[in-house]
Protein backbone atom coordinates (compact mmCIF):
# COMPACT_ATOMS: atom_id res chain seq x y z
CA UNK A 1 0.00 0.00 0.00
CA UNK A 2 1.27 3.22 -0.42
CA UNK A 3 1.29 6.02 1.97
CA UNK A 4 -2.13 7.86 1.05
CA UNK A 5 -4.23 4.36 1.28
CA UNK A 6 -2.87 3.47 4.62
CA UNK A 7 -3.90 7.10 5.97
CA UNK A 8 -7.18 6.15 4.66
CA UNK A 9 -7.17 2.93 6.05
CA UNK A 10 -11.14 2.27 8.16
CA UNK A 11 -11.06 -0.31 11.07
CA UNK A 12 -13.57 -1.88 8.67
CA UNK A 13 -11.00 -2.11 6.04
CA UNK A 14 -8.62 -3.52 8.21
CA UNK A 15 -11.14 -5.98 9.33
CA UNK A 16 -11.54 -7.42 5.81
CA UNK A 17 -7.80 -7.21 5.26
CA UNK A 18 -6.90 -9.23 7.70
CA UNK A 19 -10.07 -12.07 6.35
CA UNK A 20 -7.61 -12.54 3.36
CA UNK A 21 -4.59 -13.48 5.37
CA UNK A 22 -5.60 -14.77 8.43
CA UNK A 23 -7.78 -18.63 8.19
CA UNK A 24 -10.89 -17.17 10.38
CA UNK A 25 -13.57 -19.99 9.20
CA UNK A 26 -12.81 -23.47 10.70
CA UNK A 27 -14.31 -26.75 9.39
CA UNK A 28 -16.47 -28.50 12.08
CA UNK A 29 -14.61 -31.42 13.19
CA UNK A 30 -16.80 -34.32 14.59
CA UNK A 31 -15.59 -37.95 16.14
CA UNK A 32 -12.19 -38.76 16.29
CA UNK A 33 -11.37 -36.17 14.08
CA UNK A 34 -11.47 -33.53 16.65
CA UNK A 35 -8.63 -35.48 18.40
CA UNK A 36 -6.73 -37.36 15.61
CA UNK A 37 -6.23 -35.29 12.38
CA UNK A 38 -2.31 -35.78 11.42
CA UNK A 39 0.28 -38.94 11.22
CA UNK A 40 3.40 -37.63 11.03
CA UNK A 41 5.64 -39.31 8.02
CA UNK A 42 8.71 -38.63 9.90
CA UNK A 43 9.34 -41.73 12.54
CA UNK A 44 12.43 -39.88 13.85
CA UNK A 45 10.66 -36.74 14.28
CA UNK A 46 7.37 -38.10 15.78
CA UNK A 47 8.99 -39.96 18.59
CA UNK A 48 11.42 -36.81 19.51
CA UNK A 49 11.16 -35.39 22.83
CA UNK A 50 11.39 -32.36 22.50
CA UNK A 51 11.12 -30.27 19.46
CA UNK A 52 11.93 -26.85 18.73
CA UNK A 53 9.17 -24.71 16.66
CA UNK A 54 10.03 -21.20 14.98
CA UNK A 55 8.95 -18.74 16.50
CA UNK A 56 9.64 -14.67 16.48
CA UNK A 57 12.24 -15.14 18.63
CA UNK A 58 14.22 -17.73 17.27
CA UNK A 59 14.04 -20.34 15.05
CA UNK A 60 13.46 -24.05 14.63
CA UNK A 61 15.69 -24.47 12.23
CA UNK A 62 18.81 -24.61 15.46
CA UNK A 63 20.16 -27.75 16.01
CA UNK A 64 20.22 -29.55 18.83
CA UNK A 65 23.54 -28.42 20.56
CA UNK A 66 22.70 -24.99 20.23
CA UNK A 67 20.09 -25.54 22.65
CA UNK A 68 20.12 -22.20 24.53
CA UNK A 69 19.34 -22.95 28.24
CA UNK A 70 19.76 -18.91 29.55
CA UNK A 71 16.79 -18.88 27.26
CA UNK A 72 12.49 -18.61 28.89
CA UNK A 73 10.57 -20.75 26.86
CA UNK A 74 6.93 -22.20 26.37
CA UNK A 75 6.63 -25.22 26.32
CA UNK A 76 3.87 -26.90 25.10
CA UNK A 77 2.20 -30.18 25.85
CA UNK A 78 0.12 -31.37 22.93
CA UNK A 79 -3.48 -33.49 22.79
CA UNK A 80 -4.16 -36.52 22.09
CA UNK A 81 -2.14 -36.56 18.91
CA UNK A 82 1.07 -35.98 20.80
CA UNK A 83 2.86 -33.69 18.15
CA UNK A 84 3.54 -30.19 17.29
CA UNK A 85 1.92 -29.82 13.82
CA UNK A 86 -0.97 -28.16 15.10
CA UNK A 87 1.16 -25.16 16.72
CA UNK A 88 3.41 -24.01 13.70
CA UNK A 89 0.48 -21.30 13.21
CA UNK A 90 0.49 -19.89 16.70
CA UNK A 91 4.56 -20.13 17.41
CA UNK A 92 5.05 -18.19 14.30
CA UNK A 93 3.39 -14.91 16.30
CA UNK A 94 5.26 -15.83 19.75
CA UNK A 95 7.80 -13.41 21.26
CA UNK A 96 9.59 -16.03 22.80
CA UNK A 97 11.15 -19.38 22.04
CA UNK A 98 9.13 -22.32 22.51
CA UNK A 99 9.22 -25.89 22.28
CA UNK A 100 7.19 -28.86 22.41
CA UNK A 101 7.11 -31.93 24.48
CA UNK A 102 6.46 -35.12 22.29
CA UNK A 103 4.90 -37.95 24.15
CA UNK A 104 6.66 -40.36 22.32
CA UNK A 105 5.11 -44.03 21.27
CA UNK A 106 6.85 -46.78 23.52
CA UNK A 107 4.91 -46.30 25.97
CA UNK A 108 0.64 -46.44 24.84
CA UNK A 109 -0.24 -46.64 28.32
CA UNK A 110 1.48 -44.32 30.04
CA UNK A 111 -0.99 -42.09 32.96
CA UNK A 112 -1.03 -38.66 32.41
CA UNK A 113 0.52 -38.06 36.12
CA UNK A 114 3.36 -40.51 34.63
CA UNK A 115 3.54 -38.41 31.70
CA UNK A 116 3.69 -34.79 33.54
CA UNK A 117 6.46 -36.37 35.35
CA UNK A 118 9.06 -37.59 32.30
CA UNK A 119 8.05 -34.11 31.27
CA UNK A 120 9.09 -32.25 34.46
CA UNK A 121 12.36 -34.17 34.65
CA UNK A 122 13.33 -32.98 30.74
CA UNK A 123 12.36 -29.35 31.52
CA UNK A 124 14.34 -29.59 34.47
CA UNK A 125 17.23 -31.64 33.05
CA UNK A 126 17.44 -29.43 29.63
CA UNK A 127 15.90 -26.14 30.63
CA UNK A 128 17.23 -26.07 34.25
CA UNK A 129 15.47 -24.21 37.16
CA UNK A 130 14.14 -20.65 35.89
CA UNK A 131 12.35 -17.67 38.39
CA UNK A 132 9.23 -18.07 36.13
CA UNK A 133 8.22 -20.70 33.54
CA UNK A 134 5.66 -20.49 31.25
CA UNK A 135 3.79 -23.81 29.98
CA UNK A 136 0.47 -24.49 27.46
CA UNK A 137 -1.40 -27.38 27.32
CA UNK A 138 -3.62 -28.05 24.67
CA UNK A 139 -7.37 -30.59 24.86
CA UNK A 140 -5.31 -33.67 26.93
CA UNK A 141 -2.16 -31.36 27.12
CA UNK A 142 -4.26 -29.24 30.19
CA UNK A 143 -4.19 -31.83 32.89
CA UNK A 144 -1.00 -32.67 31.62
CA UNK A 145 0.71 -28.99 32.03
CA UNK A 146 -1.18 -29.07 35.27
CA UNK A 147 0.43 -31.94 36.72
CA UNK A 148 3.99 -30.67 35.50
CA UNK A 149 3.80 -27.19 36.89
CA UNK A 150 2.79 -28.99 40.40
CA UNK A 151 6.04 -30.29 40.20
CA UNK A 152 8.04 -26.98 39.00
CA UNK A 153 6.11 -25.41 42.19
CA UNK A 154 7.56 -28.13 44.55
CA UNK A 155 11.16 -26.91 43.07
CA UNK A 156 10.41 -23.19 44.45
CA UNK A 157 9.15 -22.14 40.45
CA UNK A 158 6.10 -20.33 39.83
CA UNK A 159 4.83 -19.41 36.05
CA UNK A 160 1.92 -18.95 34.26
CA UNK A 161 0.11 -22.38 32.44
CA UNK A 162 -2.17 -21.16 29.53
CA UNK A 163 -5.13 -23.61 29.06
CA UNK A 164 -6.37 -23.78 25.04
CA UNK A 165 -8.99 -25.52 24.52
CA UNK A 166 -11.22 -25.75 27.38
CA UNK A 167 -11.60 -26.07 31.24
CA UNK A 168 -9.65 -28.83 32.57
CA UNK A 169 -12.83 -30.84 33.88
CA UNK A 170 -14.34 -30.67 30.85
CA UNK A 171 -12.06 -33.14 29.05
CA UNK A 172 -13.84 -36.80 30.23
CA UNK A 173 -17.05 -34.70 28.59
CA UNK A 174 -16.01 -33.15 25.64
CA UNK A 175 -14.68 -36.70 25.08
CA UNK A 176 -17.46 -38.81 25.99
CA UNK A 177 -19.60 -36.25 23.75
CA UNK A 178 -17.31 -37.06 20.72
CA UNK A 179 -17.16 -39.99 21.04
CA UNK A 180 -20.60 -41.07 21.87
CA UNK A 181 -21.33 -42.73 18.39
CA UNK A 182 -19.48 -46.11 19.85
CA UNK A 183 -21.47 -47.74 22.19
CA UNK A 184 -19.33 -50.66 23.34
CA UNK A 185 -15.37 -50.58 23.98
CA UNK A 186 -15.18 -52.91 21.29
CA UNK A 187 -16.69 -50.36 18.58
CA UNK A 188 -14.01 -47.75 19.97
CA UNK A 189 -11.55 -50.02 19.33
CA UNK A 190 -12.26 -50.59 15.93
CA UNK A 191 -13.50 -47.14 15.41
CA UNK A 192 -9.86 -46.16 16.06
CA UNK A 193 -8.07 -48.47 14.17
CA UNK A 194 -10.21 -47.51 11.19
CA UNK A 195 -9.94 -43.84 11.91
CA UNK A 196 -5.86 -43.70 11.94
CA UNK A 197 -5.56 -46.39 8.92
CA UNK A 198 -7.85 -43.62 7.09
CA UNK A 199 -5.35 -41.21 8.55
CA UNK A 200 -2.08 -42.81 7.22
CA UNK A 201 -3.45 -43.80 3.87
CA UNK A 202 -5.60 -41.21 3.06
CA UNK A 203 -8.88 -43.55 2.13
CA UNK A 204 -10.57 -45.98 3.74
CA UNK A 205 -10.47 -49.76 3.17
CA UNK A 206 -13.57 -50.97 2.30
CA UNK A 207 -12.13 -54.52 3.68
CA UNK A 208 -11.50 -53.63 7.21
CA UNK A 209 -14.55 -54.58 8.42
CA UNK A 210 -14.84 -57.90 8.17
CA UNK A 211 -11.46 -58.29 8.80
CA UNK A 212 -11.70 -56.82 12.32
CA UNK A 213 -14.90 -59.16 12.95
CA UNK A 214 -12.79 -61.95 12.54
CA UNK A 215 -10.25 -60.62 15.25
CA UNK A 216 -11.08 -61.64 19.10
CA UNK A 217 -8.77 -59.40 20.80
CA UNK A 218 -7.37 -55.94 20.96
CA UNK A 219 -3.69 -57.03 20.03
CA UNK A 220 -4.82 -59.42 17.42
CA UNK A 221 -7.08 -56.24 15.43
CA UNK A 222 -3.69 -54.49 15.70
CA UNK A 223 -1.49 -56.71 13.91
CA UNK A 224 -4.11 -57.47 11.33
CA UNK A 225 -4.40 -53.85 10.68
CA UNK A 226 -0.43 -53.98 10.40
CA UNK A 227 -0.40 -56.68 7.89
CA UNK A 228 -2.83 -55.11 6.14
CA UNK A 229 -1.02 -51.16 6.10
CA UNK A 230 2.16 -52.80 4.98
CA UNK A 231 2.89 -51.83 1.14
CA UNK A 232 0.33 -49.30 1.28
CA UNK A 233 2.37 -46.75 4.11
CA UNK A 234 5.91 -46.33 4.12
CA UNK A 235 6.07 -46.39 7.61
CA UNK A 236 7.92 -49.58 9.76
CA UNK A 237 5.42 -51.96 11.16
CA UNK A 238 7.28 -51.13 14.07
CA UNK A 239 6.34 -47.29 13.97
CA UNK A 240 2.72 -48.28 12.62
CA UNK A 241 2.03 -50.66 15.53
CA UNK A 242 2.99 -48.32 17.66
CA UNK A 243 1.05 -45.31 16.39
CA UNK A 244 -2.71 -47.40 16.69
CA UNK A 245 -1.99 -48.77 19.95
CA UNK A 246 -1.11 -45.09 21.45
CA UNK A 247 -3.78 -44.05 20.03
CA UNK A 248 -6.32 -46.02 21.91
CA UNK A 249 -4.31 -45.76 24.95
CA UNK A 250 -4.11 -42.17 25.69
CA UNK A 251 -8.16 -41.75 25.24
CA UNK A 252 -8.07 -44.43 27.64
CA UNK A 253 -6.14 -42.78 30.11
CA UNK A 254 -7.50 -39.51 29.15
CA UNK A 255 -11.33 -41.13 30.36
CA UNK A 256 -9.80 -42.49 33.20
CA UNK A 257 -7.67 -39.65 35.00
CA UNK A 258 -9.07 -37.81 37.67
CA UNK A 259 -7.17 -34.53 39.46
CA UNK A 260 -6.36 -34.81 42.74
CA UNK A 261 -4.23 -31.54 42.54
CA UNK A 262 -4.35 -29.13 45.39
CA UNK A 263 -4.35 -25.22 44.00
CA UNK A 264 -1.86 -24.38 42.38
CA UNK A 265 0.59 -20.78 43.30
CA UNK A 266 0.83 -20.18 39.00
CA UNK A 267 -1.53 -17.98 37.34
CA UNK A 268 -3.86 -19.89 34.77
CA UNK A 269 -4.94 -18.29 31.48
CA UNK A 270 -7.81 -20.34 30.35
CA UNK A 271 -8.24 -19.92 26.07
CA UNK A 272 -11.77 -21.20 26.09
CA UNK A 273 -12.92 -22.80 22.31
CA UNK A 274 -15.95 -22.03 20.61
CA UNK A 275 -19.59 -23.80 22.67
CA UNK A 276 -16.63 -25.01 25.42
CA UNK A 277 -18.53 -25.17 28.96
CA UNK A 278 -18.07 -22.28 30.90
CA UNK A 279 -15.91 -23.03 34.22
CA UNK A 280 -17.49 -22.06 37.32
CA UNK A 281 -16.05 -19.51 40.29
CA UNK A 282 -15.95 -22.65 42.38
CA UNK A 283 -14.09 -24.98 39.57
CA UNK A 284 -11.78 -21.93 38.77
CA UNK A 285 -10.99 -21.35 42.59
CA UNK A 286 -10.12 -24.86 42.59
CA UNK A 287 -7.36 -24.86 39.87
CA UNK A 288 -5.58 -21.78 41.69
CA UNK A 289 -5.01 -19.78 44.49
CA UNK A 290 -2.92 -17.17 42.02
CA UNK A 291 -5.06 -14.96 39.23
CA UNK A 292 -7.35 -16.75 36.77
CA UNK A 293 -8.29 -14.89 33.60
CA UNK A 294 -10.39 -16.33 30.62
CA UNK A 295 -10.33 -15.43 26.76
CA UNK A 296 -12.97 -16.62 24.42
CA UNK A 297 -11.63 -18.07 20.92
CA UNK A 298 -13.61 -18.31 17.62
CA UNK A 299 -12.42 -21.65 16.75
CA UNK A 300 -13.82 -24.68 18.14
CA UNK A 301 -12.09 -27.33 20.39
CA UNK A 302 -10.46 -29.06 17.19
CA UNK A 303 -8.69 -26.09 16.17
CA UNK A 304 -8.54 -24.31 19.14
CA UNK A 305 -4.65 -24.17 18.52
CA UNK A 306 -4.93 -22.39 14.79
CA UNK A 307 -7.08 -19.44 16.21
CA UNK A 308 -5.16 -16.40 15.23
CA UNK A 309 -6.22 -15.12 18.91
CA UNK A 310 -3.50 -17.33 20.47
CA UNK A 311 -0.14 -16.18 19.85
CA UNK A 312 -1.81 -12.63 21.08
CA UNK A 313 -2.80 -13.61 23.91
CA UNK A 314 0.04 -15.62 25.19
CA UNK A 315 2.18 -13.04 24.33
CA UNK A 316 0.24 -10.20 26.80
CA UNK A 317 0.79 -12.12 29.94
CA UNK A 318 4.72 -12.25 29.01
CA UNK A 319 6.53 -10.44 31.39
CA UNK A 320 7.39 -7.30 30.68
CA UNK A 321 11.53 -8.00 30.86
CA UNK A 322 11.12 -10.74 28.43
CA UNK A 323 9.25 -8.34 26.00
CA UNK A 324 11.95 -5.87 26.35
CA UNK A 325 14.53 -7.92 25.40
CA UNK A 326 12.82 -9.21 22.67
CA UNK A 327 12.14 -5.56 21.50
CA UNK A 328 15.67 -4.97 21.82
CA UNK A 329 16.84 -8.36 20.55
CA UNK A 330 18.75 -8.81 16.84
CA UNK A 331 16.55 -11.14 14.79
CA UNK A 332 19.09 -12.15 12.14
CA UNK A 333 19.17 -15.89 11.54
CA UNK A 334 23.01 -16.80 11.98
CA UNK A 335 24.12 -19.60 9.79
CA UNK A 336 27.35 -21.87 10.75
CA UNK A 337 29.83 -22.80 8.32
CA UNK A 338 31.67 -26.24 8.52
CA UNK A 339 35.75 -25.71 7.53
CA UNK A 340 35.17 -27.02 3.85
CA UNK A 341 32.23 -24.44 2.84
CA UNK A 342 33.99 -21.83 4.74
CA UNK A 343 37.10 -22.58 2.49
CA UNK A 344 34.83 -22.67 -0.86
CA UNK A 345 33.38 -19.89 -0.02
CA UNK A 346 36.61 -17.74 0.63
CA UNK A 347 38.35 -19.25 -2.69
CA UNK A 348 35.19 -18.26 -4.68
CA UNK A 349 35.55 -14.73 -3.02
CA UNK A 350 38.85 -14.41 -4.03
Amino acid sequence: MNEENVKALTIQRIREIGDTVIPTKFKELKGLDTFYTHVEPDELLATTEIVLVSTQASSASKRDDEFDVNQTYLCIVPGLEGLHNRFDYMCERLKLSALVLQPGLDRPNETIQETAKKYAEVFLKRIGHKDKFYILGYEWGIPVALEVAFILESQGMIGTIFCVGLEPEELKVALEEELNEYKTEEELENGVLKHMFKLMTGDKYTGLDEMLRGCSSWEKKVEECVRTLLGRVSHSAQYTRALLQAALGRIAEARRYSSALPPLRSRVVLLRSRRAVPASPQQLDALTSGEVSVHELSAPLGHAARDARCAAIVNSYLDPELLHNFHNKNLCDTYLLNADTFMNFTNEFD
